[in-house]
């Protein structure tokens, strides 16, 4: 891979491998092997419109202003699906609004790059 072609590549590693090099030491002596199963379940099964019968009937009891922030180069949560997203909740009533950080560090672009998320979010 050439870093000219595949932004954030750090010594022929993607950056985030040295953060997730130093988390996995960390986390293993914070975590249960089983509570990391039971997040990894709840986030791949987790359904807003659960027991609803659609978006506008369970989106417009939302009472708090949200913010979305999509990262431009998140594969894990595009930014064009948190965009639509707030869309969905602004649709049924609720104060939303959508914010995009540009960024080459892809999903953990709120951890690497704080200011600008916070800027974003003032």
């Amino acid at each position: 891979m050439a870093e000219g072609r595949y932004g954030g590549l750090v010594g022929g590693r993607f950056d985030i491998a040295g953060y997730l090099d130093h988390q996995g030491e960390r986390f293993i002596d914070r975590f249960d092997a089983n509570a990391y199963l039971a997040i990894l379940r709840t986030m791949d099964t987790w359904d807003p419109l659960r027991g609803y019968g659609s978006a506008a009937e369970s989106f417009s009891r939302i009472r708090a202003r949200l913010s979305f922030v999509g990262i431009s180069t998140d594969w894990l949560f595009p930014a064009e699906s948190v965009r639509r997203f707030a869309e969905s909740i602004r649709a049924a009533g609720a104060q939303a609004d959508y914010r995009e950080m540009t960024s080459d560090h892809g999903h953990d672009a709120f951890l690497a790059e704080q200011a600008e998320l916070v800027r974003l979010l003032q």
